[in-house]
């Protein structure tokens, strides 16, 4: 009888560690990632932890209410679909829907998507010729106006469309996945790939990247640069939204039953403590995804004849200080140089410190000053290696 109660013991010791465990692992990630605080100097965690959730509790709620009842439907996720039973997941958002993004600072944004779910205007994407610009929340536009993006910026000062395909909470195979649908038919003369320092570790495949990467599934129209069925994606958005949000038209921060689906979803993601796994992991490993997806576009590049520029993005030493971001973004520099691509380093003419104009006034990411730097910074460094290509001397 004893064995047998001390074997119990042992297993609900080893479950409540295991829990410990998790919990600390998603601890950590919301540390170092983009929904939390920084990692070091208790001060600045207390001063941009107060300012984010005094944003949140005054400004983001009742915008978000107000967007509600204005017929605007919260950004879906694509992480949101990981884990889901779904055939054709979305490649970003609902497709030709009025939407809602963020906030911080510059009042809640607001769009209508175009007919993939990207933050575009949709008769962009019958211009030619154009560029792409693929990437994360800085890319997606988190939390700017639309004339204020990265992809507009860049736009106006290269005098072309370029195309948004940033998505927020995305990473390295996302943006290779997006790279193998959209290149090969759109051949854009242009591609801008953007990577964060919440882009380095190791990640599950995720959705879109199994089913069409990996499956090979074709969610494209037979004869035309759109959707096969809109509705299709729409009923997955729909799906999405009941079972991971726990409503089809209510503000998430305030759903009791959304709460208790982000906790499993959250627990199921780190059961495997991917956060503490990567601090144990080698820096190699860790960029292994990262490489794989700028070889992949860069090879894509060599066969569609699109210029690629690699661009990494710095994080903010108040908001989001991350030990990690300064080796990641010399690993991207390092493997560019390596490849001979073209590589644009953000830490070169953005301004990281706490008093940053650079940065959004409540929150992480970049502010317009910081987004208009990094578009003619990006321009700069095309004009230059342009310059550099015709001084090398040519055979004859």
């Amino acid at each position: 009888m004893s064995l047998i109660k001390n074997l119990a013991l042992l297993m609900v010791s080893l479950l409540f560690s295991y829990l410990l465990l998790v919990i600390g692992d998603l601890y950590i990630f919301r540390v170092i990632s983009d929904v939390a605080g920084p990692l070091t100097d208790s001060d600045s965690i207390t001063k941009a932890s107060d300012i984010e959730n005094k944003r949140r509790l005054e400004e983001d709620i009742p915008q978000r209410k107000r967007a509600l009842k204005d017929g605007f439907t919260p950004f879906i996720y694509p992480s949101f679909m990981d884990g889901l039973s779904i055939e054709f997941p979305m490649f970003a958002g609902l497709p030709s829907t009025d939407t809602y993004l963020c906030n911080e600072g510059y009042g809640l944004i607001r769009y209508r998507s175009d007919r993939f779910g990207f933050r575009n205007k949709d008769e962009n994407w019958d211009f030619s010729p154009k560029a792409i610009i693929i990437g994360d929340s800085f890319v997606h536009g988190a939390c700017v106006s639309e004339d204020d993006t990265l992809s507009a910026q860049l736009s106006e000062i290269y005098g072309e469309v370029v195309l948004n395909l940033g998505v927020s909470d995305t990473h390295s195979t996302h943006y290779r996945t997006y790279a193998e649908l959209f290149v090969p038919k759109l051949k854009p003369s242009n591609l801008f790939l953007v990577f964060y320092a919440n882009d380095f570790g190791i990640f599950r495949k995720s959705a879109i990247e199994k089913a069409y990467v990996d499956d090979r599934l074709d969610p494209f129209s037979s004869d035309k640069l759109m959707l096969f069925d809109e509705e299709v994606f729409i009923a997955t958005g729909t799906q999405v939204l009941k079972e991971v949000l726990g409503t089809t038209n209510k503000d998430e921060s305030k759903s009791p039953k959304n709460l208790i689906h982000r906790i499993i979803l959250a627990v199921i993601r780190h059961a495997k403590l991917p956060v503490i796994n990567s601090l144990l992991i080698s820096d190699e490993k860790q960029f292994v995804e990262t490489e794989n997806a700028i070889k992949s576009v860069n090879n894509l590049c060599n066969v569609y004849k699109c210029a690629l520029t690699v661009v990494f993005i710095p994080n903010s030493k108040f908001f989001r200080p991350d030990p990690r971001a300064d080796r990641y973004g010399e690993l991207i520099k390092n493997l560019s140089n390596s490849l001979m691509i073209k590589f644009v380093d953000g830490r070169n003419v953005i301004d990281r410190s706490s008093s940053s104009p650079d940065f959004a006034i409540r929150g992480a990411h970049l502010s317009p000053v910081g987004l208009k730097k990094l578009s003619n910074y990006i321009f700069q460094v095309d004009q230059d290696s342009h310059l550099d290509n015709a001084l090398i001397p040519r055979k004859r």
